[in-house]
C-alpha cells in the first residue's frame, strides 16, 4: 500500500493521538471522576454521578471506535505489505493484535514512514 508523504503524517499524528486520548481519560477519572465521588460521600448526587460517568463512557466509545478503525488499518496494511515475507506479515499483525496502540507506532515508525520498510531491508 502506497502512501504520500501527507497520508503519512497525518497517520502518524492520529497513531500517536490515541494513545494520548487513552492517558487523558485515564488522568480524567482519577483527576475529575474519583475526587467528586469520594466527596459526595454516603449521599452522592445521582445527576452529578451520571453526569460525569455520561462523559467518561462517552469518550471511551469515541476512542475505542477511533482506535478500532486504526488497529483495522494497520492489520490490512500489515497483511498487505509486498515488502514483507510471510513470516514477517504473521509476525505484524501478531504484534498488533496483542499489543494494540503500542506496536501500531512501533509498525508506523519500521514499515509505514520509510520508503523501504526496514523489516524487509533485515530480512534481505
Amino acid at each position: 500500500m502506497k502512501l504520500s508523504s501527507t497520508s503519512k503524517i497525518i497517520l502518524g499524528v492520529l497513531t500517536i493521538l490515541q494513545l494520548f486520548a487513552g492517558l487523558g481519560i485515564v488522568v480524567w477519572v482519577f483527576a475529575r471522576f474519583l475526587p467528586k465521588v469520594i466527596a459526595a460521600g454516603d449521599d452522592p448526587n445521582p445527576e452529578l454521578f451520571l453526569g460525569l460517568f455520561g462523559g467518561i463512557v462517552l469518550w471511551t466509545i469515541l476512542l475505542s471506535l477511533f482506535s478500532t478503525l486504526l488497529l483495522v488499518f494497520y492489520l490490512i496494511h500489515a497483511g498487505t505489505n509486498k515488502q514483507t515475507s510471510t513470516g514477517v506479515k504473521i509476525l505484524w499483525i501478531f504484534l498488533i493484535l496483542i499489543f494494540n496502540g503500542l506496536a501500531e507506532i512501533v509498525y508506523f515508525f519500521l514499515e509505514v514512514l520509510p520508503e523501504k520498510s526496514l523489516t524487509a531491508k533485515l530480512e534481505n
